[in-house]
């Protein structure tokens, strides 16, 4: 293969970016989260300042999800060395959880914004 792509000697490709080897799911990933904060900035300016800390809440429960359900996946290899369990940068992430962890987190979100206009209103009930 030639061009942007690289197959090493295991079969790994990889994505050339100057100096540096990506894999197509990092790329994906790190595409999804510039996305959700680009989107995310261009809301808190034009609609609501709510949208300032939501995208980074949501970010790290669904790279923590990913990274615990790939660990657990492979329990049987972190069981023999623990601390590679933060080993962030060594990869290890599963896409299920992840998305899982997105869907549940912004039903919560949702519903803990639903909460708070709920108990405004009730505050300002007529008694």
């Amino acid at each position: 293969m030639s061009g942007i792509f690289r197959v090493f000697y295991n079969g790994f490709a990889a994505m050339a970016i100057g100096p540096f080897f990506f894999a197509p799911m990092v790329l994906a990933v790190m595409a999804g989260v510039i996305t959700l904060l680009a989107g995310c900035a261009v809301l808190t300016r034009r609609v609501s300042p709510q949208f300032d800390r939501w995208p980074w809440l949501v970010m790290l429960l669904v790279l923590a999800s990913a990274r615990l359900g790939f660990v657990i996946r492979h329990w049987d290899s972190f069981l023999t060395e623990p601390w590679r369990i933060f080993y962030f940068w060594q990869g290890g992430f599963d896409i299920g959880w992840a998305i899982a962890a997105a869907v549940v987190s912004l039903v919560l979100l949702q519903g803990l914004r639903r909460e708070r206009l709920a108990g405004r209103c009730l505050a300002w009930w007529p008694r």
